[in-house]
């Protein structure tokens, strides 16, 4: 996702929540999606605003990876 508007729109994490609730535990995404996505997060400085929906993955058996160290800062 290039657009950082999109990240930070206030209402970003409540509609993702929404459509993770709404849908078929089959529907849900793949635990290698869900690590991409908080790898995402974390790069972007945008962690904080996911963290119900970190939360909704957590309650249904995802275990949170460690950040991935930023290679442009090492």
């Amino acid at each position: 996702m290039s657009n950082s508007q999109c990240w930070n729109a206030a209402a970003t994490e409540g509609l993702v929540l929404g459509l993770l609730r709404d849908a078929e535990p089959h529907d849900l995404p793949s635990n290698q999606a869900k690590d991409s996505f908080f790898q995402e997060t974390v790069r972007k400085s945008a962690y904080s605003q996911f963290t119900n929906v970190f939360s909704f993955f957590i309650s249904r058996g995802w275990t949170q990876p460690q950040p991935e160290a930023d290679e442009e800062l090492e």
